[in-house]
């Protein structure tokens, strides 16, 4: 899987969790630029808004796990 089209599953996961407006104004990235990330129509993109995306993705992805029964 390519950069693109990782950056690209982290906003569909993203975009079933909060509305693009919500997700722009969270990652600063503007939400014309994630609907277009998001739906293959933009490939060539800044590592700059790769990396807010990618950031706030593994944030919000380690805040979703839970901690198993039993442990602290």
């Amino acid at each position: 899987m390519g950069h693109d089209q990782q950056i690209q599953k982290m906003l569909t996961e993203l975009t079933n969790a909060f509305t693009q407006d919500a997700l722009s104004e969270l990652i600063n990235v503007p939400q014309g630029t994630i609907s277009k990330i998001k739906n293959g129509r933009l490939k060539n993109f800044s590592h700059q808004k790769a990396d807010s995306i990618r950031s706030f993705y593994l944030t919000w992805k380690t805040t979703q796990q839970k901690t198993p029964a039993g442990q602290s």
